[in-house]
């Protein structure tokens, strides 16, 4: 279980694909520096456990090998900073024993949907070094933020929650109200980051149906959740034979103010294909599409980071290398 994750980090390898880096185990798995492959890691092994039983090799597998970790380890997440996935790094194969505690010295209180999300955010964070406070703080305790998932919150929804109006009369309106986007951006980064005008959420904004941008979005058909700075595959009318592009989303827009009732919508920019390089940067084509519209999201990566993993599941479909454009000179 999660809760168990101290004890046993040491021995752990997660098994999962980069689709699934937004769910709770992915994100604890990064949060504890538990090596992260993907599925056809565990073929590769076996391809050399049967070479080494039949004598083509004298070396004994061994899971924890650098060269197997390095072709077939996964991505922490999708970078801000970078506008690209970052791959987790290969010492995280010696590092693992000494974990950096990155939200150490940090206190939170946690407002999500319901007890299980708390839940598993509350270890999550707890991973990295944070403290997670339930009930109004002892003297001289100092709460840095409470953290919540902004998809719960108008516009959105139509009332910000009571179960925040209960933490703003149990905290303070004072304390930083800090959207999970945050936290995930600092298991990516590997550092603690600043709260910063797309994380901090302003308070007096909640009370507003139209004063707060829009930064996450899920999609109610099924579920998934989209992000400005997302790279995603969109069907549109402008595509040629494949009958999509590849995009960033750089914004949301909606209809009208009330959500349950108005038609949610993505601002793109167009990155150009040419065979598994996407073209970023520039000054790019924007598009307006539909969120039923977006197909599925697209892991793109740097150069050398695609090469090492690109004989494991560099040949996927939603795999591409980012390649910069070159802006002309005035």
């Amino acid at each position: 279980s999660m809760k168990d994750g101290d004890q046993r980090a040491h021995d752990l390898i997660l098994l999962s694909h980069h689709r699934s880096r937004r769910s709770i185990k992915y994100l604890f798995a990064a949060s504890m520096a538990v090596p992260m492959v993907h599925f056809h890691w565990l073929q590769e092994l076996q391809l050399r456990e049967k070479k080494y039983q039949s004598g083509d090799s004298s070396v004994r597998p061994n899971p924890f090998d650098e060269d197997l970790f390095a072709s077939t380890r996964l991505p922490l997440g999708l970078s801000l900073n970078s506008g690209r996935y970052r791959l987790q790094p290969v010492d995280v194969l010696k590092t693992r024993h000494v974990r950096k505690r990155i939200l150490a010295d940090m206190t939170f209180a946690i407002v999500m949907a319901n007890e299980k999300s708390e839940t598993d955010w509350s270890i999550i964070l707890e991973a990295s070094g944070g403290t997670i406070v339930k009930s109004a703080p002892t003297a001289g305790q100092k709460i840095d933020a409470i953290l919540v998932d902004s998809i719960f919150l108008p516009p959105l929804e139509t009332a910000v929650p009571e179960k925040l109006n209960k933490a703003f009369e149990c905290f303070g309106h004072d304390i930083p109200v800090i959207d999970l986007s945050w936290a995930v951006q600092c298991i990516v980064e590997m550092r603690r980051l600043r709260f910063d005008y797309r994380s901090k959420l302003d308070v007096g904004a909640l009370q507003s149906s139209n004063a707060r941008q829009i930064f996450t979005m899920k999609r109610k058909e099924d579920g998934v959740r989209f992000e400005v700075g997302d790279i995603v595959s969109v069907q549109h009318k402008s595509a040629s034979r494949s009958g999509h592009i590849f995009a960033r989303i750089v914004s949301f827009v909606s209809s009208s103010g009330r959500s349950r009732s108005c038609s949610h919508k993505a601002k793109v920019e167009v990155l150009e294909q040419h065979e598994r390089c996407l073209v970023d940067g520039g000054d790019s084509a924007h598009l307006t599409c539909d969120i039923s519209n977006i197909r599925k999201h697209v892991l793109l990566l740097k150069g050398k980071d695609f090469r090492q993993i690109e004989g494991i599941y560099g040949h996927d479909e939603d795999v591409f290398v980012q390649k910069m454009k070159s802006r002309r000179k005035k």
